[in-house]
C-alpha cells in the first residue's frame, strides 16, 4: 500500500527536509530584499508561494542619501548598462563602491560626488 502525503508527513525525514526547506525561502525572501534595496519590503507571500513586494516604500528611500544602491540600480541612475558601468569600475572610471559581503554596492551621496566631479561647464 503507498503511504499517503498525512502518513509521509509523520515522517521525520520529511519533517526535517520542509525544515530546510521553509529555511531555503527564508533565505531567499531575505536576498530579494538585499538585492531590491532597503525601501522595499516582502509583505506577504500570495497564494502560489511567490513573494509579493510592497514598494511605496521605495519612493522616499530613494533620496535618502546613505542608502546602499545594487549594480542595476547605479547603472539606472547613470542611463547606462550594467555592463559599461562594470567596465568603468574596472577602468577606474567609476563612482566609487563599497564591498558588503560579496555584493558591490554605492552610496547615493558619493555618486552624486562622483557626477559633479565630472561636471563639465
Amino acid at each position: 500500500m503507498k503511504p499517503t502525503n498525512l502518513q509521509n508527513a509523520a515522517d521525520p525525514r520529511v519533517i526535517a527536509l520542509l525544515e530546510r526547506i521553509v529555511a531555503g525561502i527564508d533565505g531567499l525572501r531575505e536576498d530579494l530584499r538585499q538585492d531590491l534595496g532597503s525601501g522595499v519590503e516582502v509583505v506577504r507571500e500570495s497564494s502560489n508561494g511567490h513573494a509579493a513586494v510592497n514598494q511605496t516604500a521605495a519612493a522616499t528611500a530613494d533620496r535618502d542619501p546613505l542608502r546602499l544602491l545594487s549594480q542595476a540600480e547605479v547603472a539606472t541612475l547613470l542611463l547606462i548598462d550594467e555592463r559599461t558601468l562594470r567596465e568603468a569600475r574596472h577602468l577606474g572610471d567609476a563612482p566609487p563602491s563599497i564591498m558588503v559581503g560579496r555584493r558591490l554596492r554605492w552610496r547615493r551621496c558619493d555618486i552624486e560626488k562622483w557626477l559633479m566631479t565630472r561636471r563639465t561647464s
